[in-house]
């Protein structure tokens, strides 16, 4: 007896419908793993932010209720173990040059760190003073969104980064050695600057470009209190400079359609989209009602533009009437 036995194989579509099953399938688990990691590095920006927000208190409490800022002044002779930073220098701003650059030589181990001229250290290297406070040393972790790709190079490898290992950087020069040492977060200019001109008093104010800013003469520099500020919960104090945790594109904070983490003033730390944010104020002309407006203008490691165009208002950078002003969830507060 024969029995007759009949492989049976799978036909083309069956075959393509089980490959398609499998594609969907590993495309819905990067998509879930992509997902859970931004989450989980959105925990650790926010988390980062905490740190701002718990710091400014410590601070306070142990200098007279003093916001964290560069505290050199003109005209004196300033403490630095560095004989070519004691000064005493003829500007604040030139002051506070000099104590960004003492505390990178001392916190960073970088004593070859030059003494940079025409230089904010406000701007991106506000926290400095805080690592200085905290003993922390320099790169400083905290101060690094965990999605800022470029930045988290360059403070992995300081010494690769002054060797130009790590484009797109900033070009060599005096001073370009700092730039690891950066943060990804921006603190409200009020916090170390006055609220807005007044009198013979200037303050800091935005030029035509995002990273481009102007100080007012007779400006001071530093000195501002944690009780100069009204509404703590609604006044924004530290946040991501670039929406980095949600959708496809990285999103400078200033647009619209951006959402990034923010540390208010009381230290709670929340989510918040920029089209709810107050639209913030003229620092140097206070009582019109416009905001200011300036281009955005990436840099080659920096959010790249989006299809809104390049113009932005400045929101809570500039809240209206500055520490005494609110940026969410109530009006804009005039300037007396």
């Amino acid at each position: 007896m024969t029995r007759l036995f009949t492989r049976r194989g799978f036909a083309l579509p069956d075959a393509f419908m089980l490959i398609t099953v499998v594609f969907c399938a590993l495309a819905l688990l990067m998509v879930a793993g992509q997902r859970t990691r931004r989450l989980s590095s959105l925990g650790e920006s926010m988390g980062n932010l905490r740190q701002f927000g718990s710091g400014l208190e410590a601070y306070a409490a142990d200098s007279a209720g003093l916001i964290y800022s560069y505290s050199w002044r003109a005209g004196v002779v300033t403490p630095s173990t560095f004989p070519d930073l004691r000064g005493p220098y003829s500007d604040a701003l030139s002051a506070a040059a000099a104590q960004a650059v003492d505390i990178l030589r001392r916190r960073g181990q970088r004593p070859d760190m030059p003494a940079i001229q025409g230089w904010i250290p406000h701007i991106k290297f506000w926290h400095l003073v805080l690592a200085d406070y905290l003993g922390s040393n320099l790169p400083m972790k905290a101060a690094i969104s965990p999605e800022d790709q470029p930045l988290s190079l360059w403070a992995s490898d300081p010494a690769g980064f002054d060797q130009g290992q790590y484009p797109p950087q900033p070009s060599p020069g005096t001073g370009s050695q700092r730039w690891p040492y950066s943060s990804s977060y921006e603190m409200g200019p009020a916090f170390y600057s006055s609220d807005y001109a007044s009198g013979s008093e200037g303050t800091i104010s935005q030029s035509t470009t995002h990273n481009t800013f102007m100080i007012g003469s007779g400006a001071v520099l530093g000195g501002r209190r944690l009780s100069e500020v009204f509404h703590p919960s609604q006044k924004a104090f530290v946040w991501d400079s670039a929406q980095r945790h949600f959708g496809t594109r990285v999103i400078f904070f200033a647009f619209n359609e951006a959402r990034v983490p923010v540390c208010f003033t009381d230290g709670s730390v929340r989510v918040r989209p920029t089209a709810s944010a107050n639209r913030g104020f003229n620092p140097t002309n206070p009582r019109v009602m416009l905001p200011t407006t300036f281009t955005y203008q990436p840099t080659a490691w920096e959010a790249p533009l989006p299809s809104s165009g390049t113009s932005v208002q400045g929101v809570y950078r500039y809240t209206r009437n500055g520490l005494g002003g609110r940026d969410f969830d109530g009006d804009e507060v005039p300037v007396p």
